[in-house]
């Protein structure tokens, strides 16, 4: 498990972490693009949104099992379930739907077999399996 100190990590160092998996566990070229487009997503969110909601640190372990890569966020701040998150632009045309925003999580679902999140104490837990 690797943690991230979103107060003095930058977001690029960040996304290298992922690399540094997918290099110890080859596999299929689909499949990698997936976990690297859904670990980059959640990262992003968090710098972006999650240190607006008092998230300080975020932990992330990854792993595989048979052909599922599974990725585990653990972070502290608010209460907020991205797997209730809908935003009806998605269905929108790019050229109407001009707002950022709305589209990770919608990739993150469509990518992910499981897509799970638990409120753990003071700790919110979310589950990728893709």
């Amino acid at each position: 498990m690797v943690e991230i100190d979103l107060t003095k990590a930058n977001l690029e160092g960040s996304l290298k972490i992922v690399e540094g998996f997918l290099r110890e566990n080859p596999e299929n070229e689909e499949r990698k693009f997936k976990v690297k487009l859904v670990f980059e997503e959640i990262i992003t969110n968090m710098f972006k949104h999650g240190k607006k909601q008092g998230t300080t640190f975020v932990k992330v372990d990854f792993k595989f099992e048979g052909e599922d890569a599974i990725l585990t966020f653990i972070y502290d701040g608010e209460y907020f379930d991205p797997t209730l998150y809908r935003d009806k632009r998605v269905n929108e045309p790019f050229n109407v739907n001009k707002k950022e925003g709305g589209l990770g999580l919608f990739l993150v679902k469509q990518f992910s077999r499981e897509f799970t999140y638990e409120r753990e104490g003071d700790l919110n837990r979310l589950n990728v399996k893709v």
